[in-house]
């Protein structure tokens, strides 16, 4: 089975995944990757106004094979 490694950019810094996760295919890492993205942003602070979150999935190699940004903009109302 491939291993995946699924790097994530906060907003502040990036975290990067150094164990990767063994799947069948890219699937079940993409899946985990927008899980995090999701409650990355439902951690995030209303005051934190507009920011991108950024997952990255790499194999082994350290080929990127794909990439998600999740958009958030918390403005408040006039």
């Amino acid at each position: 089975m491939p291993l995946y490694f699924v790097d994530i950019d906060n907003g502040e810094q990036w975290i990067w995944d150094d164990e990767g996760s063994r799947c069948d295919d890219l699937a079940p890492a993409r899946r985990e990757m927008m899980r995090t993205l999701l409650q990355l942003a439902r951690d995030a602070s209303p005051d934190r106004g507009q920011f991108d979150l950024v997952g990255r999935i790499r194999d082994a190699a350290g080929r990127t094979l794909c990439e998600a940004t999740l958009s958030l903009n918390s403005t408040p109302a006039l």
